[in-house]
């Protein structure tokens, strides 16, 4: 075993400096602009589909379709772009299908992002709780 390290270590031995390992300057090769542009497609197309997204939720809540909302919401949020009153839409329709933990938590959300509604919806909600609580 140590003769087999010897010798390899004396096979190294021959090289006076480090071995250069090849490599491109990625800013010369047009790579990085190549990924730069990539980004840049990538993002114009998430936009388009958050849009989609907001469109078809906004017929869905127009039209009372509550979990079709919620839906369409998520969508749109997934997409990484977001809108503060998309998350009062989407609070507002947890609250009419009966889930108000999660409409109180995207209430809190969209207050947090500045939504003028969520911080409404969300003073209005935490008031009936507080007003059934007292029967």
């Amino acid at each position: 075993m140590i003769a087999a390290c010897v010798v390899a270590m004396s096979g190294w031995a021959q090289y006076a400096e480090p071995v250069q390992i090849p490599t491109f300057d990625l800013y010369d090769s047009g790579v990085m602009n190549a990924y730069a542009r990539a980004m840049a497609e990538t993002a114009a197309r998430r936009e388009g589909i958050f849009q989609q997204y907001v469109d078809l939720a906004f017929d869905a809540w127009e039209n009372e379709r509550w979990a079709q909302a919620v839906r369409c919401i998520n969508g749109a949020l997934d997409t990484g772009y977001w809108n503060a009153d998309l998350y009062y839409m989407r609070g507002y329709a947890y609250e009419r299908l009966g889930d108000l933990k999660a409409a109180k938590k995207d209430y809190r959300e969209g207050k947090k992002k500045g939504s003028e509604y969520a911080a409404e919806a969300l003073g209005e909600l935490l008031k009936r709780e507080k007003e059934s609580k007292k029967k």
